[in-house]
């Protein structure tokens, strides 16, 4: 049992790496200038990197959404954006295109991507600040700093 343990958690791990490598918004490459919500003044929005947080398969729809609430009110948030486990494969499927062969055997409601948020932020703040205040939340299995520019590259 803990062998099978063992695959599982490495599969996951590769899987969530993958993931990382589909972009999961239409982000542009440069700094995007919005109005914040609250102040409707102009802000510079750090495009070319984001922050996904990967959601415990059991987490209920309304602790998903509380958490969102309390990531959005974070100083240097701009957007959260709420991937569901059936979106995610949806996308794993379309970005993998012709190579989508690997994930055989798994199905829309059986697979093994998780619901996500992903997080856009203002370009004044550390990404790596925001990952310590997210991971406080115990829905989340992973939270990781994506780059737009590490996925262009596959």
């Amino acid at each position: 049992m803990k062998i099978n343990r063992l695959i599982l958690s490495r599969i996951m791990i590769i899987l969530l790496m993958l993931m990382s490598l589909i972009c999961l918004t239409g982000c542009s490459n440069d700094k995007e200038i919005k109005k914040d919500k609250k102040t409707m003044k102009e802000i510079s929005v750090e495009s070319d990197k984001y922050i996904e947080a990967y959601i415990y398969d059991d987490t209920s729809e309304k602790d998903i959404q509380d958490i969102k609430d309390k990531i959005e009110s974070i100083k240097g948030v701009y957007s959260v954006e709420y991937i569901s486990k059936e979106k995610a494969y949806s996308n794993a499927i379309e970005k993998l295109g012709g190579n989508s062969v690997v994930l055989s055997g798994y199905t829309q409601e059986v697979h093994p991507f998780p619901a996500s948020f992903v997080i856009k932020i203002v370009s004044n703040v550390k990404p790596e600040e925001l990952v310590d205040e997210i991971e406080k939340y115990d829905i989340f299995k992973h939270v990781q700093i994506n780059s737009k520019a590490a996925e262009e590259v596959n």
